[in-house]
């Protein structure tokens, strides 16, 4: 996992997405999550759904 941006804040908030890009979701506020920076990075788009 890459090194929070800012080690002042414990908790960085980044912009998640419910359907992945990957997965052909779209920046568009309803497919949008708040997430902690962690858990953000922790997860994987996984396989592309062909």
């Amino acid at each position: 996992m890459p090194l929070c941006p800012d080690p002042r804040y414990k908790n960085t908030w980044t912009k998640g997405h419910k359907v992945p890009i990957y997965h052909g979701g779209t920046d568009d506020i309803s497919n949008l999550q708040a997430e902690c920076y962690q858990c953000n990075f922790e997860k994987n788009a996984g396989r592309l759904k062909r």
